[in-house]
């Protein structure tokens, strides 16, 4: 019996120390996450530099830059020359099926 009772208490003693690393991880995790409206304008500063910060602000997977811009309205000006080109020789036939037909 007194065996029982002795593996009773190390098994509440484990939970007990389990729920309290619970609980501190709770409170890191917490702190680790910061409200940039309760921020003063030093702290959103320096928090700026953070890498990790900058992408969490400016999304992870979606950063908007000037390069990527540039990229964007270069490929849709390429579209549009081409688009261009696709049917002035479009017209150019049908100019000629006209003509071939009078």
């Amino acid at each position: 019996m007194v065996k029982k009772h002795i593996v009773k208490k190390r098994v509440q003693k484990k939970k007990q120390v389990k729920q309290v690393k619970k609980d501190i991880k709770k409170d890191n995790k917490k702190d680790e996450k910061k409200d940039v409206s309760k921020m003063s304008r030093m702290e959103y500063e320096q928090s700026m530099m953070d890498p990790r910060f900058r992408a969490a602000m400016m999304g992870f997977n979606n950063p908007v830059g000037g390069a990527q811009l540039q990229h964007i309205h270069q490929a849709l000006h390429d579209k549009e020359a081409k688009n261009n080109e696709l049917t002035e020789l479009y017209t150019k036939e049908q100019e000629l099926t006209k003509m071939k037909e009078n």
